[in-house]
């Protein structure tokens, strides 16, 4: 009977198929920083990747989009570049690709009707096909590897062994392009049948394509998981471990390595006691267990059953001592983690870490402030791992994102502001890093900071939304340029701005100046100012708008989140512990660049305030006049009953004797205009709804 086997036999291939998942940072500042005293979340696919760095290989894993679709198409140019460089000599080239193309065309078939699992298929289903295509194909080293295949995928092995042996016994020049395949399929066979040789065959493939012979689909790469699995079901764990690392190693993302069978004592101390088993126990049980990952109900019970073996087993200084430290972080036992932290060493970036976040608990800033230091420039140059087949939550974030972070509240403590500025972009935190550029720098070293970035002149006239250069500098240049807006340096902030925010900066800024002039009537002084006051409503964001609190440019105005300077310096409902308050450095940096006013959409009030001076302008019962205070005054109302007003009351005073004026004095509010006979820039939105941004 013909039996089921996956394509990536037929054709070939050991790649895994991968799903990813995304997220997004949240702000570590959100909460004060209360974070710093937190665990964060260890991730078992990046503690494996990290261990898999001390197995290296000389071999890549090959990973396809398509792969079936690439691998027969690697097949087909392998076949051509063999007849090409006379590894093959066919009488007709042409009809023995064709023939070839045919062949691989019925093993594509053959691994469509074998696709379900453990289905059963007449024995001479395709039979006739395959002996038509047989009588066509030119013997060679190709025609070999796929007679094998097709004995395979019946679950004759001993036959297919015999083959891709035959394959092999030939001479070198006539095996070029499958000899790897061939070792491979031997080995995998041999894994699968669970027989003694299997590790040297893997071993074989991995030689071949070390002598270079042709490796297209990274076969070698792939051959560790396969030795992988044949120790581990031999028992063999920690051989079974060595050969998984080294898969890992060649590109291979896995969240699981050797595991006990159980938590028994028994079982538990196989691992305990084996240097390498230990390593990745615990890293295992960190990231199943951990913060962010309490998946069982009695987590801290399966935490402490460990922690026990390693105890029994009378296991104290060794690799890797850190991550149990940090387990007794996660379970609240400081004193088991400062314990178990002596244990280890103390100049890896993870002991560090946790050594910078004790020191915080116990409200030594300085100590912390230098532990996260030496953390993160251990880290300098190393990349961390990525997720690739791990699924997070929407704010989960890496390991490295969070101790970047943790390095920047430290760093806030510390008064080291431009540290803090830096460590929060290496973690990928913009707002907390906007924050520091908006409220705490001054606006000379956030200059400096902006002139030392590369920028290139062509990317002023790009529009926002096709920009396709560097976005981090392209977003700090636009918080600078706002952040000098908003102090009244309209010259010095036009450079930094994008090509449409410079546009409505000029109507800005001619517009108030064209309503200083000494020669221009009242009148015209008025539609001045109005005309400035249309540009800070609708384009205020762009222009005048904080990335963070209050406007919260970063969401586009569309959410907001905690605002650090309050919990930081107690003004919110849910302030911060003592060791993580702002210091006086912070306080008073924050003093100097308050906003003003400090409300959400704080650049309505400029404009309200530009259009009461154009009022101011304009005579009483003027009709411009009632439709300015009327549309300026619902500016606020949405938000701010209490700072429209004075727009309501000069409408019900200066306007009595006009239409818009008597209807709001009978409503006792502003109403809806259907004509204007002054600008609006875009159209108003109606007094029950709360205006856009």
């Amino acid at each position: 009977m013909l039996t089921l086997i996956g394509a990536s036999f037929l054709f070939g291939t050991g790649q895994p198929s991968y799903a990813t998942g995304g997220w997004y940072h949240r702000q570590v500042l959100a909460n004060g920083g209360k974070s710093l005293l937190d665990a964060p979340e260890f991730f078992s696919e990046i503690e494996l990747k990290l261990l898999a760095r001390e197995f290296p290989t000389p071999f890549k894993a090959v990973r396809f989009e398509h792969p079936q679709k690439r691998n027969a198409e690697l097949d087909l140019e392998e076949f051509d570049a063999a007849i090409k460089d006379g590894s093959i000599h066919p009488p007709d080239a042409d009809a023995a690709r064709a023939a070839h193309k045919r062949m691989r065309g019925v093993l594509g078939e053959l691994a469509g009707l074998t696709a379900v699992k453990g289905q059963v298929l007449p024995d001479d289903l395709l039979d006739d096909v395959l002996d038509d295509v047989r009588k066509q194909v030119f013997p060679s080293e190709f025609a070999d590897y796929h007679e094998g295949c097709i004995a395979y995928a019946k679950g004759d092995h001993p036959a297919a062994r015999a083959v891709w042996e035959r394959l092999l016994a030939r001479p070198e020049k006539e095996r070029r392009y499958r000899s790897v395949s061939a070792a491979f399929m031997i080995g995998v066979l041999a894994s699968v049948d669970n027989l003694d040789d299997a590790p040297q065959w893997l071993e074989k493939a991995r030689e071949l394509a070390q002598k270079g012979f042709p490796d297209s689909t990274g076969l070698a790469a792939a051959s560790y998981d396969w030795e992988a699995q044949w120790h581990h079901q031999r028992g063999e764990l920690h051989n079974a471990a060595v050969a998984s690392l080294r898969a890992i190693s060649t590109g291979y993302a896995k969240k699981t390595c050797a595991e006990p069978a159980n938590d028994t004592p028994e079982e538990l101390a196989k691992f305990a006691t084996d240097p390498l088993l230990r390593r990745i126990q615990t890293s295992l049980l960190l990231s199943q267990y951990g913060a962010g990952n309490m998946l069982a109900t009695d987590a801290d019970s399966i935490l402490a059953r460990w922690l026990a073996a390693l105890e029994a087993a009378k296991v104290k200084d060794f690799v890797g001592a850190e991550r149990v430290a940090w387990m007794c972080y996660t379970m609240g036992d400081f004193p088991a983690a400062t314990r178990w932290l002596a244990r280890a060493s103390s100049t890896t970036p993870e002991s560090l870490w946790l050594a910078g976040k004790l020191a915080a608990r116990d409200g030594r800033k300085e100590d912390s402030y230098r532990a996260m230091s030496a953390a993160t420039r251990l880290l300098a140059g190393k990349k961390e791992p990525e997720l690739e087949v791990t699924i997070t939550e929407g704010d989960a974030e890496t390991p490295q994102q969070v101790l970047h972070g943790d390095q920047g509240v430290v760093a806030l403590g510390a008064a080291e502001f431009r540290m803090a500025f830096d460590a929060f972009l290496r973690g990928g935190h913009w707002v907390d890093a906007a924050y520091v550029a908006e409220r705490l720098m001054t606006v000379s070293e956030l200059q400096a900071i902006v002139a030392k970035r590369p920028w290139q002149a062509a990317w002023d006239a790009i529009q926002t939304e096709d920009f396709q250069g560097d976005r981090q500098t392209r977003n700090l240049r636009w918080l600078l340029a706002r952040r000098l807006t908003r102090l009244g340096r309209f010259a010095e902030a036009r450079p930094f701005f994008p090509a449409e925010s410079r546009a409505w900066l000029d109507t800005y800024t001619q517009a108030l100046a064209e309503a200083k002039r000494p020669t221009l009537s009242r009148e015209a002084k008025a539609l001045a100012y109005w005309k400035a006051a249309l540009e800070a409503r609708y384009h205020g964001m762009a222009l005048f708008g904080t990335e963070a609190a209050p406007d919260w440019f970063a969401y586009d105005g569309q959410t907001e989140n905690d605002d650090p300077a309050a919990s930081r310096t107690g003004r919110s409902e849910n302030p911060v512990p003592i060791v993580l308050q702002a210091g006086a450095a912070e306080r008073q940096r924050l003093q100097k660049s308050i906003i003003t006013p400090d409300k959400r959409f704080h650049y309505r009030y400029r404009a309200g305030d530009l259009a009461w001076q154009a009022a101011r302008l304009l005579p009483d019962n003027d009709q411009r006049l009632a439709e300015i205070l009327d549309l300026a005054g619902r500016w606020l109302a949405p938000r701010d009953a209490e700072a429209a007003e004075r727009f309501y009351q000069a409408l019900e005073k200066r306007c009595a004797a006009t239409e818009i004026g008597k209807r709001a004095t009978a409503k006792r509010w502003f109403v809806d205009i259907p004509h204007y006979t002054i600008p609006t820039g875009p159209k108003p939105p109606s007094p029950e709804t709360e205006p856009a941004p």
